[in-house]
């Protein structure tokens, strides 16, 4: 079926943290148990009591949309991940600039075959020629979600007929809770 260009930005942003941050930092067995690929979780990685929420934009966008309650609501402190990218040529190429890059680049990393099993699991229905379309990240920031992070949660919403809600953070304000 294809993916949107949304959608492939915001699968080649979770690859690219794959890569860049949680391999770094837990090993890639842990690091590929912790991510939920393409299911429609509400955390994009969770591991022991932490997770994460990458949110690809693009290089110039101001806010980033929160699509569900779930997504910042935890009773564990956790990381919101604004990845900024910039959509490139199909002849720019530094090693990570396409899916089909960072694809590649976690399977060789990959050395049970367990973990090769569960990697190949989350992706290899959806492989197609659109993994292949180029982005260079301009930047990557984690910030600290926590009960101060301004986020709105299921308590937050006292109405019980209220559903479906979802709303966008100016990341620009967010700089207070940004992580080294």
């Amino acid at each position: 079926e294809g993916f949107s260009k949304e959608s492939l930005q915001g699968l080649f942003g979770e690859l690219y943290f794959l890569k860049n941050h949680m391999i770094e930092n837990y090993g890639v067995d842990v690091a590929i148990s912790s991510w939920s690929g393409p299911d429609e979780k509400s955390k994009d990685f969770s591991t022991g009591s932490t997770w994460y929420e990458i949110k690809t934009v693009g290089a110039n966008v101001q806010n980033v949309h929160i699509s569900s309650l779930a997504q910042l609501s935890s009773e564990n402190d956790g990381h919101l991940v604004i990845i900024r990218t910039e959509s490139m040529s199909n002849e720019f190429n530094n090693g990570e600039s396409s899916v089909g890059d960072l694809f590649k680049y976690v399977l060789s990393k990959i050395e049970n075959e367990i973990t090769e099993s569960e990697f190949l699991n989350k992706l290899s229905d959806s492989l197609d020629e659109s993994f292949m379309a180029k982005f260079q990240v301009k930047s990557l920031n984690l910030y600290k979600v926590n009960d101060k992070f301004p986020r709105l949660t299921e308590k937050d919403i006292q109405q019980t007929e209220i559903c479906d809600v979802s709303y966008s953070l100016i990341i620009n304000s967010l700089k207070p809770y940004m992580e080294e």
